[in-house]
């Protein structure tokens, strides 16, 4: 090896050295005296959990979420698994299960309770990039002294180190990230104190004059973990040097040797038995190290891809597990399973999951035992998976250098046909291609020749099927169409589900019946108004985040341009607080900016779905039969509910709030303070919730009435109504939002309460208050006062009394039919009131 190869180590090793000693060091003493302060590790840990589990999971909320969000769909990941959990440890114990909420497949909210910090880790246990993440995540701009750029400069030179691949570096290299490296750490050691700058300034010194011979010498002078990382690099280094010619070998077959030598190691393992709940996972591994020669050589699939192992889970399933269920779940988990493995697959039988994962995970029989176990319990979960009784199933994992082959790619519908009604009466199965609006019948291609042919059905109107987007099949019975409609249930069913669930029912309705002047009816007009409603409450609500975000900056400029006025009285005594008011500023306006960019997020994620609704159901209108629309309907309303409940929950966090600045009083002689900057709720923007119509989402209109009701019912929660004063509570009415409106007979105050119990306000009333009434699609509700002989209107949106109105009788209960008021009076008396309290 030449001379000047040896001198490209020696520059590599020092500079190496002084990133994993001083630098890091240097590091650790700033993290230590100016981001702890007085803090010590743990604490500063239990303090921020809520923020760096978010640096874990940046999308999903978690519980916590519910007091201040941060969950960001756009946020990416800064830390991985391993990072994380050096710092905190999760105990399952502890975690709340209402906590958790999913949607399907999909995770919708985690629980932070069994998060805490591990109170083993020390602050000199983070490497460079873990101290970069938790200082940039946890330390807003401007809280803490020093530059950000500083600890960047640092780690931008060990990555520089990590990705050179022979272990040298030029000299100009060396001088040039020495020299960058260097200063910054000078800047944070001139920022943690003069001693540590002192010290720092000695240790740079003694490495610039060292020699590669001196390295040794530095180790021994190092702390203890300095001195090991240092030693093992250094005896690498040699060991690199020596062996150089091996490194010149082919990197395909290093590749394959470690493939080859990790699926041998797989082939040796021994039975792993995974217990999760009382479900028992007996798992063999098997190797498959190469697969059947096929007769034609070039039809055999070889993996290409020199990372991946692929992985054959066989279940034997026990016959309580519904494997149409579990199937078509893995058909829609995009994660990857126990955090390895992405399914590829899936086959019915037993239960087949073929799927891929990193073959560095696999390499050792630990590794291996981990990643079975993360995914079986994975598939427990997503699949919920459950048992009464301790259940054993039998699990063959096998293991493969090879893809699998490309015959057992299952077949997946994208669109959904309609059934031809002449063939269907003979049993025979063909695909619709015409709808007649006179026949009220599906046509095949030749079943419409033949209808085509009878000159009586010459001008009947003819429309396509077309071929739409949602599925007319039951999803229990997936080879059966829905062709029924049941009043009782409110629901379209099939001819199995008729004697599975529907014996007993006596308003069974064929769906041409049912979906007869569908776009006449009250529920097509509900889903059409609960799409208007909520696209106009969304575009609304959207525009005020966007000018929430727009006037944070106008009010920062406002409020500095206030405190450069009262400056100038206090002279520069006040520098320094204007300085610090003007980061408390800054920091304020940052997590609220944040706040309403997470909020318009999330009122996004809502519009989206709304919109496809709205596009199919307007394909429909356009090109579709009414039975299409019927389907349609019904497939959308219970999706519509779960986005109108989902932003009626969400409507009532939203509010406008603005930046303001208020110095204090007699500010010639306040030199504590230059103020403070404080964030202010505008009353008027309470019409969110206010301007918002919940819709009724009424079941098609079947021309006659439904009289079987349930015959049980249970409790679903007990409210206790605690106040100062005596209670006697006649009637409740409820509000549009869920608020509980209580008429209590013992005093003139309406008691409002929220639907989980949670007093609210009182409103008062002229008069002691029996019964009330909500009026439908208004802001108004209205009580009888029987003392009073009156009713008087009441603003539910501000919870303010309205006009009185007196009748010419004792009057008690109360009930709105149409636009008209019904008040029950003494003796028998009917008393009917309009809106404007004229009887």
């Amino acid at each position: 090896m030449a001379d000047g190869e040896d001198q490209k180590h020696e520059y590599y090793i020092k500079l190496l050295s002084f990133i994993i000693g001083p630098a890091t060091e240097t590091l650790h003493l700033y993290f230590e005296m100016k981001v702890l302060n007085t803090l010590d590790f743990f604490s500063f840990l239990e303090k921020h959990k809520h923020v760096l589990f978010h640096e874990l999971n940046p999308s999903i909320p978690c519980c916590e979420c519910q007091k201040v969000h941060i969950a960001a769909a756009k946020k990416k990941n800064r830390l991985i698994d391993t990072q994380f959990y050096l710092l905190f440890e999760k105990d399952e114990g502890r975690e709340n299960k209402d906590h958790v909420r999913t949607q399907g497949h999909q995770i919708k909210q985690l629980c932070l309770c069994s998060i805490s910090a591990n109170g083993l880790t020390t602050v000199d246990m983070m490497d460079i990039t873990l101290l970069s993440v938790v200082i940039k995540s946890c330390c807003p701009p401007g809280s803490i002294s020093g530059h950000p750029s500083w600890i960047k400069d640092i780690k931008t030179t060990r990555n520089f180190l990590a990705h050179c691949p022979s272990g040298k570096i030029t000299k100009t290299e060396f001088d040039q990230r020495f020299s960058i490296t260097e200063q910054s750490v000078l800047n944070l050691a001139r920022v943690v104190g003069s001693t540590c700058l002192k010290l720092i300034k000695s240790q740079i010194s003694y490495f610039q004059k060292s020699e590669l011979s001196t390295i040794r010498d530095i180790i021994k002078n190092s702390n203890d973990s300095i001195r090991q990382i240092l030693g093992l690099f250094v005896e690498e280094q040699k060991n690199t040097i020596e062996s150089i010619a091996d490194q010149t070998r082919n990197l395909a077959e290093n590749t394959d040797a470690m493939k080859t030598e990790v699926l041998t190691q797989l082939q040796e393992q021994k039975r792993i038995a995974v217990d999760i709940q009382k479900i028992v996972f007996e798992v063999k591994t098997v190797l498959k190290s190469q697969q059947a020669k096929s007769t034609d050589p070039s039809k055999k699939i070889v993996s290409h891809d020199d990372g991946v192992c692929y992985v054959e889970w066989k279940l034997e399933t026990p016959g309580s597990w519904n494997i149409d269920a579990i199937k078509g779940t893995l058909e829609n988990f995009s994660s990857l399973m126990g955090s390895f493995f992405r399914i590829v697959f899936v086959y019915k039988g037993s239960l087949v999951i073929q799927t891929t994962a990193p073959i560095c995970f696999l390499q050792n029989e630990k590794d291996l035992q981990l990643a079975v176990k993360l995914f079986l319990g994975d598939l427990v979960d997503v699949c919920k998976l459950d048992s009464d009784t301790k259940t054993i199933v039998k699990v063959e994992v096998v293991l493969s250098q090879e893809t699998f082959a490309s015959h057992n790619v299952p077949e997946k519908m994208t669109i959904s046909t309609f059934a031809c009604d002449p063939c269907s009466n003979k049993n025979v199965s063909s695909e619709a291609v015409q709808y007649c609006y006179e026949c009220q019948n599906k046509f095949c291609q030749q079943c419409i020749k033949t209808h085509n042919l009878n000159a009586a059905f010459l001008q009947h109107s003819l429309t396509d099927t077309g071929t739409l987007s949602f599925e007319n099949s039951c999803a229990k019975h997936e080879r059966n169409t829905l062709d029924f409609y049941c009043v009782e249930h409110d629901c379209l069913c099939c001819s199995s589900c008729i004697p599975e669930e529907h014996t007993s029912c006596q308003k069974l309705v064929p769906l041409k019946d049912a979906a007869k002047d569908i776009l006449q009816s009250s529920m097509f007009q509900d889903v059409s108004n609960a799409l208007s409603n909520i696209t106009v409450l969304l575009d609304k609500a959207i525009t005020s985040q966007d000018d929430n975000i727009e006037c944070l900056d106008n009010d920062e400029v406002a409020i500095i341009d206030q405190v450069a006025s009262n400056k100038a009285v206090i002279i520069n005594r006040l520098d320094e607080l204007e300085t610090k008011l003007k980061q408390d500023t800054y920091a304020l306006k940052k997590e609220q900016k944040t706040e309403f960019e997470s909020a318009k997020n999330y009122l996004l994620q809502i519009m989206k779905p709304m919109k496809n609704i709205s596009d199919k159901i307007n394909e429909v209108f356009k090109n579709g039969s009414h039975e299409q629309m019927f389907v349609l309907i019904n497939k959308c309303k219970l999706e519509i509910l779960y986005y109108e409940n989902q932003l009626h929950e969400f409507m009532p966090t939203l509010e406008t709030r603005r930046l303001t600045f208020k110095p204090p009083d007699h500010i010639q002689n306040a030199v504590k303070s230059l103020g403070s900057t404080n964030l202010r709720s505008l009353q008027y923007n309470t019409q969110y919730n206010a301007d918002y119509k919940r819709p009724k989402m009424e079941p098609v209109q079947i021309p006659f009435s439904v009289s079987q009701m349930p015959s049980k019912f249970t409790l679903d929660r007990k409210i206790e109504i605690k106040h100062s004063r005596d209670i006697w509570i006649s009637n409740m009415g409820i509000t549009y939002d869920n608020r509980l409106l209580l008429c209590n007979f013992y005093s003139k105050d309406l008691l409002v309460y929220s639907d989980h119990g949670d007093y609210l306000q009182d409103c008062k009333l002229s008069g002691e208050s029996w019964d009330i009434a909500v009026i439908p699609d208004d802001d108004k509700a209205v009580v009888t006062q029987p003392l009073q002989q009156s009713i008087q209107f009441i603003n539910i949106k501000t919870m303010t009394a309205g006009s009185i109105h007196y009748v010419p009788g004792d009057c008690y209960s109360i009930c709105i039919v149409n636009d008209t008021i019904c008040v029950g009076g003494h003796k028998g008396y009917l008393y009917i009131v309009n809106k404007q309290g004229d009887i």
